[in-house]
């Protein structure tokens, strides 16, 4: 086992998803940059679609992924920076206008137009979890500006991505959390994190698509010029594809998910000819499914999921993207790029994380979030207050207020 590394110098990811819980650990070297040192991972069944039906089955699956993790990084695992994804997320864009105090911007003057964008009308059950710049304007200029400190201008205007989340459904999960004995660095957006692991620079300047296929929902982000212009979900994902196939086919759910696994495509041009697959079945018989008819079932909900978000993108105004990035754990799913680029009329192509400097390899689809919310706290230059499950006063305006307090800038 290696020797224990100063917690200081820790980042924990832990996803905490509908299929599957997956912590990664890394730590920043001052030769190598981030090193992932540890991976922990375990089967989910007290969750659908982001919110959590079952405590104790969470906790334990928590327990059970950070307890692998630790193992393989020869350390403690005390604290995580989570994520949050699904059902319980909603988002939208919105801007604020000031006068500035002297006719130069001051930090003073972004602050106060950043608070003038965040004065909105959020439900009761709902917090904000995120609060992303997107774009700065000053008085007529036509150009947007991605940092106005000390440029010349009277009228200053701002746009924000704000995220917000069913405080209910984040208690819920910040309390498995702390009930698995972990504190709580930050709570952060999946779409976000993932970006980080599968993103490049040139993708986000010149516009993208991230589309992360979870097991329960498929949650999708746009970015452009840098930084994200719009996130969403919708309620299908790897799941889908298991049960269509189960229920087609009249066959048991694990065995739907084996079919999917090792013979699935969702495009024609990948379908081996005559290809017939051969399926035990409880009774101890076995059924003969041909490829080509799996293909035509997956083809359909795989269509359906990305139809549903181009519908849900157009809506915004947004306009055609450059690239499509597929990731997630149904991202290895054969043809699934071809099928992207039909529905979204863009080139596509699967974004893993690409961790040079990893103890354990982790360049896997199914690994993108856990690793993007490492590298997320890494790079996070003002790390917040963890929230400590001995602290008997904490609740969720707590674990969210701080990321209220502090608008983040950058890439988000």
């Amino acid at each position: 086992m290696a020797p224990k590394k100063p917690e200081s110098e820790l980042y924990v990811g832990l996803d905490i998803g509908t299929t599957k819980i997956a912590c990664v650990v890394g730590r920043m070297s001052p030769d190598y940059g981030l090193e992932i040192t540890g991976l922990g991972y375990a089967k989910s069944t007290g969750l659908w679609q982001g919110k959590i039906n079952n405590v104790s089955k969470t906790v334990e699956a928590i327990k059970e992924a950070v307890g692998s993790a630790e193992q393989m990084a020869g350390c403690k695992i005390a604290s995580a920076y989570v994520g949050v994804a699904g059902g319980p997320v909603e988002s939208f864009n919105s801007t604020g206008l000031i006068i500035t105090e002297s006719g130069l911007v001051t930090q003073e003057d972004i602050r106060r137009v950043n608070e003038s964008a965040m004065n909105v009308n959020i439900p009761q059950n709902r917090d904000i979890i995120h609060t992303i710049p997107q774009v700065y304007q000053l008085d007529d200029r036509k150009d947007y500006i991605t940092d106005p400190l000390s440029m010349n201008g009277k009228r200053l205007w701002a746009s924000l991505h704000i995220v917000t989340a069913d405080m209910n459904i984040i208690r819920d999960i910040a309390g498995c959390v702390l009930q698995a004995g972990l504190d709580i660095n930050n709570t952060v957006l999946e779409s976000v994190a993932s970006a980080e692991a599968v993103l490049t620079e040139n993708e986000r300047q010149s516009g993208v698509i991230l589309v992360d296929i979870g097991g329960g929902t498929s949650d999708y982000a746009i970015f452009q010029n840098g930084c994200i212009w719009h996130s969403g979900v919708v309620p299908m994902g790897g799941d889908s594809l298991s049960n269509d196939l189960s229920t087609g086919f009249c066959i048991p759910l694990d065995k739907a998910e084996q079919l999917k696994i090792q013979f699935g495509c969702c495009h024609e041009r990948h379908v081996t000819p005559d290809l017939k697959i051969e399926v035990e079945l409880p009774s101890g018989t076995s059924t003969l499914i041909d490829q080509s008819v799996t293909c035509h079932v997956l083809n359909n909900r795989v269509k359906e999921i990305f139809s549903a978000i181009d519908t849900q993108i157009r809506e915004t105004g947004y306009e055609k993207a450059m690239t499509a990035v597929l990731t997630g754990g149904s991202a290895h799913l054969l043809g699934i790029t071809d099928l992207a680029v039909e529905v979204f009329n863009c080139p596509a192509r699967v974004g893993q994380p690409d961790c040079g400097n990893a103890v354990v390899s982790v360049n896997d689809p199914k690994f993108s979030t856990a690793v993007g919310l490492v590298m997320y706290g890494a790079t996070n230059e003002e790390p917040l207050r963890p929230i400590s499950h001995d602290d008997s006063n904490w609740n969720i305006r707590k674990l969210l207020g701080s990321m209220i307090k502090k608008v983040f800038k950058g890439r988000g």
